[in-house]
This record gives C-alpha cells, structure tokens and sequence, in this order.
C-alpha cells in the first residue's frame, strides 16, 4: 500500500509512505519487479463504518474482536481528528488484492516518483492517458468493489 493517483495525504502531492523514502520508492519502481500500486484512490474507498464493526464482532472470536477495538479506536481518531464517520483499510486492500484480484480494477501505466525537491517531492506520478509514451511498469488499482471486499474480510476474520 503506497502512493496515490490523485491527491497525497502527507503533502497535496504526496502519500506518506512514498514521502517517507521516495528516492527508494524511485529505485523499486524502476527496477522492473512486478508492482500493483495499491494507492490512496482506492485505499479510502475501503471506509469501514460502525455497522461493519458490528458485522466484525458477529464471528465472536478473537481475531473479530482484534478488528472491533482497532477500528473503534480508529474511529474515534478519525472523528476527532477530521470529523470523519468511518475510517479506510488502508493495508488490508493490498491483502484483499492479493486474495481475489478480481475485486480490483487496475490498469498498466507508467509511473515514475517525483524526487525533486519541491512542492510534488514524493509524488506518485501516474501517465494514464500514456501521454509520455514509456513502457508501463507498474499495475495501478483504480477501483475495488467495496461491498465484496468486506465480504471477504468478513470471511477471513470468521475463519480465523
């Protein structure tokens, strides 16, 4: 989980944890490894409410209830903070990818990350309209079908 297709969330331009290191961001993401980039622009689609706490908590075993305080503390970090009712999974989209890609949209694009010093430092740049003409080298999700995905965190969670 990293970067963003849009807006950051440390900066306007950067997520934070591309902006915590982005000069070895930069490196990885040239190297030609395979990468999906599990971004902002879905990560905050994954908004976990009170009523899916509650779904959470309804396995009765440990790892539901692991779930329910995490969440509940966060929040009540993301209201008093930023006024927000429901807080994202952010990480958990990237296990969710891993297990069902099918719940993902994304798209091969170049991307490459801003490591000049200045008000984009740390951004992930993504060439959707392929407009710089390079090879792709990174997997961007786009989209996740939210109400599948916490189908399957529920199921996860009920397994464990």
């Amino acid at each position: 989980m990293g970067g963003a297709y849009g807006n950051g969330n440390f900066t306007p331009s950067a997520e934070f944890n591309i902006f915590a290191d982005p000069e070895a961001t930069y490196i990885v993401f040239k190297s030609g490894i395979p990468i999906v980039m599990m971004g902002l622009d879905v990560t905050n689609k994954t908004l976990c409410t009170p009523e899916i706490i509650k779904r959470m908590e309804s396995t009765n075993n440990k790892a539901g209830q692991l779930f329910s305080d995490l969440m509940n503390f966060t929040l009540k970090t993301q209201y008093q903070e930023f006024g927000l009712e429901a807080g994202p999974l952010h990480d958990a989209t990237t296990i969710g990818y891993l297990v069902n890609k099918d719940l993902f949209e994304v798209q091969d694009m170049y991307v490459e990350i801003d490591i000049n010093r200045g008000p984009s430092y740390g951004r992930t740049v993504c060439d959707e309209s392929d407009v710089l003409k390079k090879e792709h080298n990174i997997k961007v999700a786009k989209n996740v079908k939210v109400d599948e995905f916490f189908d399957l965190v529920y199921e996860c969670i009920r397994m464990y």
